[in-house]
């Protein structure tokens, strides 16, 4: 007999993991490098502040788009078959916010852009935790 782990506790398992390792780096970035201050939030918008934004929109519109489109062309049957194409729509989704995450944290700590950065960063941070496997 082959015992087969749960995909969908698989899945569950990884995004707290990256829900966890974004939410590692940031604290420690505020412990060892700076620590955050939101004194002046939209005093003024330096070109990393921009960017960090529109990165965070484009990753998140993105991210959801693609998903969507990946698990229309699936349908509402899960099955053997496709369950590693769910997977790997949810894993996109996944990576493209964790990146706006640790783009905007990135910005924020060693460029030392805006506060308005790691705001954005700890919005999307909320944003990968709530979209949490639901369709498995």
């Amino acid at each position: 007999m082959e015992n087969r782990a749960d995909p969908i506790k698989e899945l569950k398992t990884l995004h707290l993991a990256l829900c966890i390792g974004a939410l590692l780096i940031v604290l420690i970035c505020h412990f060892f490098i700076r620590s955050i201050e939101l004194n002046g939030l939209m005093d003024t918008l330096s070109l990393f502040s921009i960017a960090g934004l529109l990165i965070a929109v484009l990753n998140v519109l993105s991210a959801t788009y693609l998903f969507n489109k990946r698990t229309e062309e699936l349908g509402v049957d899960i099955n053997s078959e496709n369950l590693n194409d769910y997977r790997a729509a949810y894993v996109l989704k996944w990576s493209l916010i964790e990146a706006a995450i640790l783009i905007n944290a990135m910005f924020y700590f060693i460029l030392n852009a805006d506060p308005i950065n790691i705001v954005v960063s700890i919005l999307l941070l909320l944003i990968l935790y709530f979209s949490k496997p639901s369709i498995i």
